[in-house]
């Protein structure tokens, strides 16, 4: 009887309002584990009343819940590069979002394509999400390693989807700052190390530099602007280095890789003072 007046308290008119949504499912789970959802070892077991929480609101609300087990979306939602929410962000927090990353799956190009939802054989788009999301290699199958290593062949060449939840930049703001810098330099030198492509490969190098974002994507809100000022024109091998620590380092930092500030020596400032006195 208190598990079925727990669960009609949770979907009962339920809020829209994400804040209210939130804490209607928390407080869903409180009762829950406070009317014995424990675990094996005698625990509360908050991961198993979110779970049941999940299914019950996917079966009332299924355009809004999906099935929910946190390792598995937020793994997921690593792959395809979606933002996580903040490490101390509530259950039901986190049980909106996981219905608000797959209906954002749902409504990609690819999806559509390959899910349309004109087929009335397909299920709720947020349930197909929700499989793909619990779908992933068999950890029982070992590999076998090849007999020789350079008899293993590699295939290559075959296509490959992506759903397409990535943020976006503006091509507009790199075409102006090249041409910006092609009128005080013709020949599109490197910020970094001075290279240029025309320079050296001749016409086909003609108006060749790569733009590096001096702000990172992570740090651009959605909607956020980016000036020519933000953007540095460098050579492929610079860009690729400005990259390839654990951080982003600036322009600075690399040009001084290049070419280190070198510090004075004390013994030699020492003598020229000495000298300046005399």
């Amino acid at each position: 009887q208190e598990s079925t007046e727990i669960i009609e308290k949770l979907i009962r008119d339920f809020p829209d309002d994400e804040h209210a949504s939130s804490s209607r499912i928390n407080s869903f789970l409180e009762d829950a584990v406070l009317l014995g959802f424990s675990t094996p070892q005698d625990t509360f077991d908050w991961a198993g009343a979110l779970q049941t929480a999940s299914l019950i609101l996917t079966a009332r609300y299924p355009q809004r819940f999906t099935d929910y087990r946190q390792t598995r979306w937020k793994k997921m939602a690593n792959e395809f590069g979606y933002p996580l929410l903040p490490s101390d962000s509530s259950h039901g927090e986190w049980l909106l979002w996981a219905g608000k990353f797959a209906n954002d799956i749902a409504s990609t190009p690819t999806y559509r394509e390959l899910w349309p939802t004109t087929d009335p054989n397909l299920s709720n788009p947020l349930w197909i999400i929700s499989g793909i999301c619990w779908d992933g290699p068999d950890q029982t199958k070992p590999e076998s390693d090849p007999y020789d290593p350079m008899d293993q062949l590699f295939p290559e060449g075959g296509k490959k989807r992506r759903l397409h939840l990535y943020k976006e930049r503006n091509r507009a703001v790199i075409s102006k700052a090249k041409a910006l810098q092609l009128e005080n330099d013709p020949l599109l030198r490197c910020e970094v190390c001075g290279f240029s492509f025309v320079e050296k490969y001749g016409p086909i190098g003609e108006g060749f530099i790569e733009a590096h974002h001096k702000i990172p994507l992570s740090d651009l809100k959605e909607g956020g602007h980016t000036r020519v000022e933000d953007i540095a024109l460098l050579c492929s091998n610079c860009h690729r280095m400005i990259h390839s620590g654990e951080k982003t380092s600036t322009i600075n930092e690399l040009q001084n890789m290049i070419n280190p500030v070198k510090k004075p020596n004390k013994a030699n400032s020492s003598d020229a003072k000495s000298r300046a006195a005399d």
